[in-house]
């Protein structure tokens, strides 16, 4: 049988209205559900030799809050960045270091700026 990848998604936001952390663990609980090994923390070294998947929404604080084990060449943890919040709040320069990433993904789920209005 084969071991399900780890799935790695930081739950603790600083948000308006804590949607951030409750989106992130309704999507953890949908991972588990469907058998993927979820934690909030990344393992300290060797993760990225196992298959996984770093996600968090919106943006992180710096560069180097993305794990090491992800950010290492050759690594076989992707990274996924769903931005939920507007394009326009995307940090220029912190998005410059993340497309050097192979492994990295950005997602934008909002076709338009209707949620701002709201």
């Amino acid at each position: 049988m084969n071991k399900p990848i780890s799935v790695f998604i930081p739950t603790r936001y600083e948000s308006r209205y804590s949607l951030l952390g409750a989106m992130a663990r309704e999507l953890a609980e949908a991972f588990a559900e469907r058998g993927f090994s979820v934690c909030d923390e990344f393992p300290a070294s060797g993760s990225e030799r196992e298959p996984g998947l770093f996600l968090f929404f919106n943006m992180l604080p710096s560069y180097e809050a993305i794990p090491e084990a992800v950010r290492r060449p050759g690594s076989r943890v992707a990274a996924l960045q769903i931005l939920v919040d507007h394009p326009l709040a995307l940090d220029a320069g912190l998005m410059d270091q993340c497309s050097r990433l192979p492994n990295f993904r950005l997602a934008l789920p909002s076709i338009d700026g209707l949620h701002l209005l709201r």
